[in-house]
């Protein structure tokens, strides 16, 4: 009988320490989430302070409910926004341009380029022309050391050619 009341004595004892810790788990959260809490109910509370502190001392601004003087703020403020409008009409403007030149560009680009390439390809198979001239193959990398031309000459005779278009 001494045994049955040791091994009960036992068991009672291992749920008490299982039921002790778990208490102990439980009362550490609560601790915590209190803290928490409490932490985020004084936030609140600084920032509701805060407000009221801005709210008094706007209404003892006796400039802050004139309402001529709320009329112009937000005449001036309506005023900066149709100008804003405007430019940034302007701007929409200027950048559709400025696309469509892009492609205008890039679409001129391609066209030299062929043109480009029927040319050397006409050279290349038509021995009765006149041999290429050297500023082109100085322009392509096959620099031999004697151009044709001046550089400032090269440049200005290109510049001529993409403005004349």
């Amino acid at each position: 009988l001494n045994g049955i009341l040791r091994e009960e004595a036992n068991k009672h004892d291992v749920y008490a320490k299982l039921w002790q810790g778990q208490f102990d788990d439980k009362e550490k959260e609560l601790r915590e989430s209190t803290a928490a809490f409490e932490d985020r109910h004084q936030k609140q509370q600084d920032e509701n302070l805060l407000y009221i502190k801005e709210y008094r001392s706007k209404t003892q601004d006796p400039g802050h409910c004139a309402v001529q003087d709320l009329q112009r703020k937000v005449a001036a403020l309506e005023q900066d926004l149709k100008t804003t409008k405007k430019m940034l009409d302007i701007t929409k403007t200027e950048n559709s341009y400025l696309e469509d030149e892009k492609v205008r560009l890039f679409t001129d680009n391609s066209i030299f380029e062929d043109h480009i390439d029927k040319i050397e390809q006409t050279y290349a198979h038509n021995p009765g022309l006149p041999p290429r001239p050297q500023i082109l193959s100085h322009e392509y990398g096959h620099d031999d050391g004697a151009s044709a031309e001046p550089e400032e000459s090269r440049r200005t005779s290109s510049s001529v050619l993409l403005s004349s278009r």
